[in-house]
Protein backbone atom coordinates (compact mmCIF):
# COMPACT_ATOMS: atom_id res chain seq x y z
CA UNK A 1 0.00 0.00 0.00
CA UNK A 2 2.97 2.51 0.91
CA UNK A 3 3.85 2.64 -2.87
CA UNK A 4 0.81 4.37 -3.69
CA UNK A 5 1.85 6.92 -0.73
CA UNK A 6 5.68 7.41 -1.10
CA UNK A 7 7.94 7.90 -3.97
CA UNK A 8 10.81 5.86 -2.93
CA UNK A 9 8.34 2.46 -1.92
CA UNK A 10 6.80 3.30 -5.55
CA UNK A 11 10.39 3.19 -7.73
CA UNK A 12 11.24 -0.44 -6.15
CA UNK A 13 7.28 -2.05 -6.81
CA UNK A 14 7.94 -0.26 -10.10
CA UNK A 15 11.44 -1.92 -10.46
CA UNK A 16 10.41 -5.10 -9.85
CA UNK A 17 6.70 -4.99 -11.71
CA UNK A 18 4.90 -5.13 -7.93
CA UNK A 19 1.46 -4.59 -7.90
CA UNK A 20 0.38 -2.19 -5.28
CA UNK A 21 -1.93 -3.76 -2.46
CA UNK A 22 -4.10 -1.98 -0.25
CA UNK A 23 -3.68 -3.02 3.12
CA UNK A 24 -6.99 -3.56 5.69
CA UNK A 25 -9.34 -3.79 2.95
CA UNK A 26 -10.14 -6.41 -0.16
CA UNK A 27 -8.44 -4.45 -2.86
CA UNK A 28 -10.17 -5.84 -6.32
CA UNK A 29 -7.89 -4.08 -8.65
CA UNK A 30 -4.98 -5.68 -7.04
CA UNK A 31 -6.76 -8.90 -7.33
CA UNK A 32 -7.80 -8.62 -11.16
CA UNK A 33 -4.06 -7.53 -12.27
CA UNK A 34 -2.69 -10.35 -9.73
CA UNK A 35 -5.36 -12.75 -11.72
CA UNK A 36 -4.30 -11.46 -15.33
CA UNK A 37 -0.60 -11.46 -14.20
CA UNK A 38 -1.38 -15.39 -13.63
CA UNK A 39 -2.60 -15.75 -16.77
CA UNK A 40 0.09 -14.40 -18.81
CA UNK A 41 2.13 -17.26 -17.81
CA UNK A 42 3.63 -15.37 -15.20
CA UNK A 43 4.53 -15.42 -11.59
CA UNK A 44 3.23 -13.75 -8.55
CA UNK A 45 4.78 -13.35 -4.90
CA UNK A 46 2.06 -13.15 -2.23
CA UNK A 47 2.19 -13.34 1.67
CA UNK A 48 -0.79 -15.02 2.26
CA UNK A 49 -1.47 -13.49 5.87
CA UNK A 50 -2.24 -9.78 4.45
CA UNK A 51 0.57 -7.85 5.90
CA UNK A 52 -1.86 -6.55 8.88
CA UNK A 53 -0.42 -6.53 12.54
CA UNK A 54 -3.21 -9.24 14.03
CA UNK A 55 -4.31 -6.71 16.69
CA UNK A 56 -5.78 -4.51 13.59
CA UNK A 57 -7.99 -7.31 12.81
CA UNK A 58 -11.31 -6.10 13.74
CA UNK A 59 -10.88 -3.18 12.22
CA UNK A 60 -9.89 -4.32 8.99
CA UNK A 61 -13.02 -6.93 9.30
CA UNK A 62 -15.21 -3.87 10.19
CA UNK A 63 -14.21 -2.55 6.78
CA UNK A 64 -12.26 0.17 7.68
CA UNK A 65 -9.21 1.07 5.45
CA UNK A 66 -6.12 1.23 7.42
CA UNK A 67 -3.81 4.10 6.63
CA UNK A 68 -0.88 4.80 8.88
CA UNK A 69 2.24 6.85 8.18
CA UNK A 70 5.74 4.90 6.79
CA UNK A 71 6.73 6.07 10.70
CA UNK A 72 4.08 5.30 12.48
CA UNK A 73 3.75 2.13 10.92
CA UNK A 74 7.13 0.85 11.53
CA UNK A 75 6.89 2.18 14.82
CA UNK A 76 3.53 0.77 15.66
CA UNK A 77 3.81 -2.73 13.71
CA UNK A 78 0.73 -2.33 11.41
CA UNK A 79 2.62 -4.22 8.83
CA UNK A 80 3.03 -6.95 11.46
CA UNK A 81 7.20 -7.46 12.22
CA UNK A 82 7.22 -9.97 14.49
CA UNK A 83 7.95 -12.95 12.58
CA UNK A 84 5.41 -15.23 14.05
CA UNK A 85 3.17 -16.64 11.03
CA UNK A 86 -0.62 -15.90 11.26
CA UNK A 87 -3.85 -16.82 9.92
CA UNK A 88 -4.29 -16.38 5.99
CA UNK A 89 -6.51 -14.15 4.07
CA UNK A 90 -8.50 -16.03 1.52
CA UNK A 91 -6.91 -13.19 -1.63
CA UNK A 92 -4.27 -15.94 -1.48
CA UNK A 93 -6.44 -18.86 -2.13
CA UNK A 94 -9.11 -17.02 -3.95
CA UNK A 95 -5.70 -16.87 -6.71
CA UNK A 96 -4.68 -19.74 -6.32
CA UNK A 97 -8.17 -21.59 -6.69
CA UNK A 98 -9.02 -19.17 -9.81
CA UNK A 99 -5.90 -19.21 -12.17
CA UNK A 100 -5.75 -23.19 -11.65
CA UNK A 101 -1.94 -22.18 -11.06
CA UNK A 102 0.34 -24.34 -8.90
CA UNK A 103 1.56 -22.86 -5.61
CA UNK A 104 5.56 -22.78 -4.78
CA UNK A 105 5.96 -22.08 -1.12
CA UNK A 106 8.47 -19.91 -0.14
CA UNK A 107 9.83 -18.48 3.37
CA UNK A 108 11.56 -15.39 4.32
CA UNK A 109 13.29 -15.96 7.17
CA UNK A 110 14.84 -12.40 9.61
CA UNK A 111 12.86 -9.56 7.46
CA UNK A 112 11.59 -8.85 10.86
CA UNK A 113 14.59 -7.89 12.09
CA UNK A 114 14.76 -5.39 9.10
CA UNK A 115 13.74 -2.32 10.57
CA UNK A 116 14.97 -2.25 13.63
CA UNK A 117 18.45 -2.92 12.15
CA UNK A 118 18.20 -0.51 9.44
CA UNK A 119 17.63 2.17 12.46
CA UNK A 120 20.98 0.59 13.52
CA UNK A 121 22.86 0.76 10.37
CA UNK A 122 22.90 -3.30 10.61
CA UNK A 123 22.37 -5.32 7.78
CA UNK A 124 20.08 -7.87 8.69
CA UNK A 125 20.48 -11.36 6.91
CA UNK A 126 17.22 -12.75 5.20
CA UNK A 127 16.85 -16.92 4.43
CA UNK A 128 14.82 -17.58 1.56
CA UNK A 129 13.62 -21.24 1.78
CA UNK A 130 11.86 -22.76 -0.99
CA UNK A 131 9.56 -25.83 -0.43
CA UNK A 132 7.81 -28.24 -3.09
CA UNK A 133 5.52 -27.16 -6.07
CA UNK A 134 1.60 -28.30 -5.27
CA UNK A 135 -1.33 -27.86 -6.34
CA UNK A 136 -3.58 -26.61 -8.61
CA UNK A 137 -6.46 -26.24 -5.65
CA UNK A 138 -9.84 -26.81 -6.19
CA UNK A 139 -12.74 -25.71 -5.13
CA UNK A 140 -16.20 -27.63 -5.58
CA UNK A 141 -18.57 -24.97 -7.51
CA UNK A 142 -21.74 -27.07 -6.87
CA UNK A 143 -21.38 -26.37 -3.70
CA UNK A 144 -23.67 -23.17 -1.74
CA UNK A 145 -21.87 -19.85 -1.19
CA UNK A 146 -21.01 -21.20 2.18
CA UNK A 147 -18.89 -24.29 2.02
CA UNK A 148 -17.68 -22.80 -1.06
CA UNK A 149 -15.98 -20.10 1.30
CA UNK A 150 -14.93 -22.70 3.89
CA UNK A 151 -13.36 -24.73 1.59
CA UNK A 152 -11.37 -21.97 -0.04
CA UNK A 153 -10.40 -21.36 3.78
CA UNK A 154 -9.30 -24.72 3.64
CA UNK A 155 -7.27 -24.26 0.94
CA UNK A 156 -5.46 -20.77 2.45
CA UNK A 157 -4.91 -22.69 5.86
CA UNK A 158 -3.08 -25.38 3.77
CA UNK A 159 -0.90 -23.21 1.94
CA UNK A 160 0.17 -21.65 5.27
CA UNK A 161 0.93 -25.35 6.70
CA UNK A 162 2.90 -25.30 3.77
CA UNK A 163 4.71 -22.61 4.31
CA UNK A 164 5.09 -23.21 8.51
CA UNK A 165 6.77 -26.57 7.50
CA UNK A 166 9.66 -24.16 5.67
CA UNK A 167 10.04 -21.82 9.07
CA UNK A 168 11.79 -22.39 11.93
CA UNK A 169 9.44 -23.96 14.96
CA UNK A 170 9.14 -20.84 17.00
CA UNK A 171 8.42 -18.38 14.22
CA UNK A 172 5.27 -20.79 13.07
CA UNK A 173 2.68 -18.95 15.15
CA UNK A 174 -0.40 -20.80 14.69
CA UNK A 175 0.93 -23.60 12.78
CA UNK A 176 3.67 -24.40 15.66
CA UNK A 177 1.35 -27.69 17.04
CA UNK A 178 -0.32 -28.49 13.75
CA UNK A 179 2.56 -28.56 11.31
CA UNK A 180 5.21 -31.56 11.40
CA UNK A 181 8.48 -31.46 9.91
CA UNK A 182 8.78 -33.87 6.71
Amino acid sequence: AESNRYWFVRIYVYAFEGIPVWRGRADRKALRTSLQTLRDGRAIGIFPEGGINPQLATQRQRGETIEVSLAEDVRTNASRLSGQLTRPQPGSAFLAVTSGQPILPVALIGTHKIFANLQRRRRTPVVLKIGPVFGPMTVDEELDKVSRRRQLDECAEELMRRIAVLTPPENRGPYREETHDS
